[in-house]
């Protein structure tokens, strides 16, 4: 993701504990990372580089995840 600082500093600055992020376009092999957060990834199910979506969440948050969902044409974490 070529704005990670920016998102970082964004979350930080306003105090903000969840973020959705839709077209996150990672593969299987991408790896992200925010320093206080954890995140949660589906990609599109061909592998390729385009569409997913990703939820950003703070550490402090105690939270259950849902499984992952992944269509063609939906995907959802």
């Amino acid at each position: 993701m070529k704005h990670k600082n920016e998102l970082l500093a964004t979350l930080q600055n306003n105090r903000i504990d969840m973020a959705l992020i839709s077209e996150t376009h990672f593969t299987h092999s991408s790896h992200f990372n925010l320093p206080g957060f954890q995140t949660l990834k589906t990609n599109h199910p061909d592998g390729t580089a385009h569409a997913g979506a990703a939820v950003i969440v703070r550490s402090s948050l105690l939270f259950y995840p849902l499984p992952p969902y992944q269509t063609d044409h939906i995907q959802s974490c």
